[in-house]
């Protein structure tokens, strides 16, 4: 079983390619099956050298019992991630995960929706005591 990796905007591309369950932070996602808290290097503008590292969530899609890829978000800044943060990235993967697995019904308006839930929650200023 593998996961794919994407590209990251502001991030160095990766080629694609297959990672096993447990293989690498990402695979350890997808065989733990729970959403973490992972560090990664964030490249400069320039793409020269890696700056310091940021927080990086991740979380697993989870459909019919089964993982079929992980979501990862990164962050602008290394302020310290909250346990609500975890918590909507994890219920975004759970509403995903079936148009990921192409058993939604319209897998587009289902990712849209899913979006505009979890954008909302995650920039509500009353939610998150920022």
């Amino acid at each position: 079983q593998h996961v794919q990796p994407g590209r990251d905007e502001g991030q160095r591309p990766q080629p694609p390619e297959r990672i096993s369950l447990g293989e690498g932070p990402i695979g350890r996602v997808a065989l733990e099956q729970r959403v973490q808290m992972l560090r990664a290097p964030a490249w400069s503008a320039s793409g020269e050298r890696p700056a310091p590292t940021r927080p990086l969530l991740a979380a697993p899609l989870r459909d019919a019992g089964r993982v079929v890829g992980v979501i990862c978000l990164g962050t602008r800044s290394s302020r310290p991630v909250e346990q609500r943060e975890l918590l909507l990235l994890g219920a975004l993967a759970d509403r995903i995960a079936p148009a990921v697995a192409g058993r939604a019904p319209d897998p587009a308006a289902s990712l849209r929706t899913a979006l505009a839930r979890f954008t909302a929650a995650w920039l509500s200023p009353s939610a998150s005591g920022r």
